[in-house]
């Protein structure tokens, strides 16, 4: 589920950064930054980003797996609000 993360950044304006701070015994952090191409690649998240979300792994599986509407998703946004709302509709991966 990690290389969804990346994938769910496409069509944003390059330069765009966002973390995906997971937390819970599968936890771990995500970050990615979209290029001058389109894509989407890691970066470090110590370097800041337009857009945290911090949520625990059981609600990132929800949101990859579409089990939950990101509205409705317990996840807390730091940053542009917009591009949390994109990302968050973006992570889900089941068809």
């Amino acid at each position: 589920m990690t290389k969804i993360f990346p994938m769910s950044l496409r069509r944003l304006p390059a330069g765009t950064a966002v973390v995906a701070d997971i937390s819970g015994p599968q936890g771990r952090v995500l970050a990615a930054r979209v290029g001058d191409d389109g894509r989407a690649a890691p970066f470090d998240p110590s370097e800041g980003s337009d857009v945290t979300l911090e949520m625990d792994d059981v609600t990132w599986l929800r949101l990859t797996g579409g089990r939950v509407d990101p509205a409705d998703a317990d996840v807390t946004v730091t940053g542009d609000e917009g591009t949390a709302v994109v990302v968050l509709g973006r992570l889900n991966v089941t068809p």
